[in-house]
């Protein structure tokens, strides 16, 4: 399944939760054929590059970080301390690693903090097995794996909470041309209990009666809610014409417990959506032919003002980047002769953009994410000839 048209080269660097990058959301979150299957480079989602974002950001954790690899490593596989001695001894002593090192899948990756910075969450895997979701409590330094499948291995994870995870999953085993479904979304709690499938993986009408009231298999992550405690999560499901073209994204606010959702409503045919760290949609845009609209929401209201609209081959337009953590509304943007994008705040109360940018790159359009708290935007990372910050 086919996710619209191409982004443009500023819609890529959309990789922060909260924003959607249009039509490539489909393609990179979805397995039903080859010509589709890339990972969201939004933190990220990046992250993430996936779409899960991962919470390491906790100054002074780097060191607990490795202890608690090196203790989920040794409890899969294991390892002694006399087996490290010994056995590493005859591994240095080896001229050259065997091929089949080259294929395996790694023990420990996409290792993830919790917000409360007491657990990580992290994949596991040992030699021919399924990789699997494990959770390590910091204080004690015991590991547990608390979600994993027999025909699939754990893709993407992201802490809900401080007690909740969500994940989808993936085939390392299968070509990219034999993966058959979707990636399917998935919450357990962070000592195994309470798991709850979201989104089914099969792309059949007809169900199991355990996962009937999952949503439909096109359901896909969008975000978690920082700002507040909470068991929900934003899942973006596309629309398509009776053209089977897409139409627009909708946007639902999901409870990881209960499995209930609840629809946002939008005021046309909405191609992305920003969401604020209090969980509310504040930002869409719509699509209708060439004509980009970009709608605001203001906090506690469900009614959406109109700020611009714009031709979207034009050049002349925007792209709603982010809201930061003080409401500010930051978009991308070529302003006042500029031949290359960077990201502008944008002045609500005018209607306008500002006219210097917050982030510019002499030789570059930008392409990167805000780092962040729950205060305040701390800096930026950003692609030129290398990565910087």
């Amino acid at each position: 399944m086919q996710g619209g048209e191409a982004p443009t080269a500023a819609e890529r660097a959309s990789i922060n939760p909260g924003k959607v990058d249009i039509g490539a959301v489909i393609a990179e979150r979805c397995h039903v054929c080859p010509a589709v299957h890339r990972q969201r480079e939004h933190r990220v989602l990046n992250q993430s590059t996936a779409p899960f974002k991962t919470h390491l950001f906790a100054s002074g954790r780097f060191g607990r970080l490795r202890q608690a690899g090196a203790a989920i490593v040794l409890l899969l596989t294991g390892w002694s301390a006399g087996w490290l001695v010994a056995g590493g001894a005859a591994h240095a002593a080896e001229s050259r690693p065997p091929i089949e090192a080259f294929f395996q899948n790694p023990t420990f990756s996409a290792a993830a903090l919790s917000p409360d910075a007491r657990f990580i969450a992290a994949l596991v895997s040992t030699t021919g097995s399924r990789v699997q979701l494990a959770v390590l409590d910091l204080g004690s330094l015991i590991p547990k794996i608390v979600a994993g499948f027999s025909d699939a291995d754990i893709g993407h994870l992201q802490w809900v909470n401080d007690n909740r995870l969500v994940f989808n999953v993936t085939d390392r085993e299968a070509a990219q041309g034999d993966m058959v479904g979707g990636p399917g979304l998935f919450a357990v709690d962070r000592d195994g209990g309470n798991f709850r499938t979201l989104v089914p993986r099969s792309t059949a009408r007809v169900q199991q009666h355990n996962v009937r009231e999952a949503l439909r298999w096109d359901t896909f992550f969008f975000s978690t809610i920082d700002g507040i405690d909470t068991d929900d999560i934003f899942v973006i499901q596309p629309q398509f014409t009776n053209r089977d073209e897409l139409g627009a994204f909708n946007l639902l606010r999901l409870n990881t417990t209960s499995g209930r959702a609840v629809a946002v409503n939008r005021p046309g045919p909405s191609r992305r959506w920003l969401v604020d760290q209090k969980g509310e949609p504040r930002v869409t845009m719509t699509r209708d032919g060439r004509t980009d609209t970009v709608y605001y929401r203001d906090p506690g209201s469900d009614a959406w003002r109109k700020l611009a609209e714009f031709d979207m081959m034009d050049g002349f337009g925007f792209i709603p980047y982010e809201i930061g953590p003080d409401g500010t509304f930051y978009v991308v943007a070529r302003n006042r002769g500029r031949d290359k994008t960077a990201i502008y705040a944008y002045d609500l109360k005018h209607n306008r953009i500002d006219p210097e940018p917050l982030v510019s790159l002499a030789d570059y359009d930008f392409t990167g994410s805000f780092i962040l708290n729950r205060e305040q935007v701390l800096g930026a990372q950003f692609l030129t000839d290398a990565e910087s910050t």
